[in-house]
């Protein structure tokens, strides 16, 4: 599978209590590597905007409307956003926008944390088979320890070693009605490692 994806966001305050949240983007999404095969079928769009109430410096709830065109077609679907973090040397960090990120804490060292993190996010592949547009979708929790370097003040390396605890997947038509269908695949647990860099501006 080949997800590559390009988004722009936009946070602006409206005042002491609200902001609003714009954000578009596109992507595409197969299911091999192969660039001389992508044709507008598997290339996706979409669309946001969020509002965003500010309860404390630490919590923030919004939610507006997200549009985009997973079933061949532009729709609308509802948008959710959750933000509360705590800051000092032991941290917790719950967050839901494009998928959950759940992580707790400390702070070792000005250039050395470690968390425990509980994350579900997912792949997808737009084809075709057997003549029929279709989706394969892959879901997948990851939990475990995530120790993260700081390298200067705006680059961090995060490294997570853990299991993928619950993997479903399914193929089904891209079609509204398949969003109804249970059809999907449960692989078994599986180790987990990754590392990447992060960079703040």
């Amino acid at each position: 599978i080949m997800n590559i994806g390009f988004s722009i966001s936009h946070l602006r305050s409206l005042n002491g209590k609200w902001s609003i949240l714009i954000a578009a983007g596109a992507g595409i999404y197969m299911p091999n590597t192969r660039f001389s095969q992508i044709n507008y079928k598997n290339i996706l769009g979409n669309m946001g905007v969020i509002f965003i109430h500010h309860f404390k410096s630490n919590l923030e709830l919004g939610g507006g409307l997200a549009m985009n065109n997973s079933f061949g077609y532009p729709m609308l679907f509802p948008a959710i956003y959750f933000n509360w973090k705590t800051e000092g040397r032991y941290t917790v960090k719950i967050a839901m926008l494009k998928g959950i990120e759940i992580s707790a804490g400390c702070n070792i060292h000005k250039k050395l944390s470690l968390n425990f993190i509980i994350e579900m996010n997912g792949q997808m592949a737009l084809l075709e088979q057997e003549g029929k547009n279709k989706i394969f979708t892959h879901q997948y929790i990851v939990t475990g320890i995530r120790p993260e370097i700081k390298i200067g003040k705006r680059l961090s390396m995060p490294i997570t070693a853990g299991i993928h605890a619950m993997r479903p997947a399914e193929m089904v038509d891209r079609k509204l009605k398949s969003m109804f269908q249970d059809k999907g695949y449960y692989f078994q647990i599986a180790p987990y490692v990754s590392t990447g860099l992060q960079i703040g501006f």
